[in-house]
């Protein structure tokens, strides 16, 4: 498991206080998580998100597709699931 730097404490819990795990994305599901966050409405092809992609990512504003794949291994991505019961 790759490390994180997200603190992740109190996720999940609900009104019952039933705490669900986060479940970490096989790295080859990560791109398009990655590309969703990078595009995410209102974000696209701004300063602010252009500065994101180099800064957070190491990439050029505009990243394709093979981009983020070449990077993905680094960036942990998880999968949160409502609490069951």
């Amino acid at each position: 498991m790759a490390r994180c730097l997200v603190d992740l404490t109190g996720l999940g819990t609900g009104d019952r206080g039933a705490a669900t795990p986060p479940v970490e994305l096989p790295v080859k599901e990560r791109t398009g998580v990655i590309l969703a966050y990078l595009a995410r409405a209102g974000r696209g092809g701004t300063k602010a998100a252009d500065s994101e992609a180099r800064f957070y990512f190491g990439l050029d504003p505009d990243p394709t597709h093979e981009d983020v794949e070449a990077i993905a291994e680094y960036y942990p991505v998880f999968r949160v699931e409502p609490a069951q019961g």
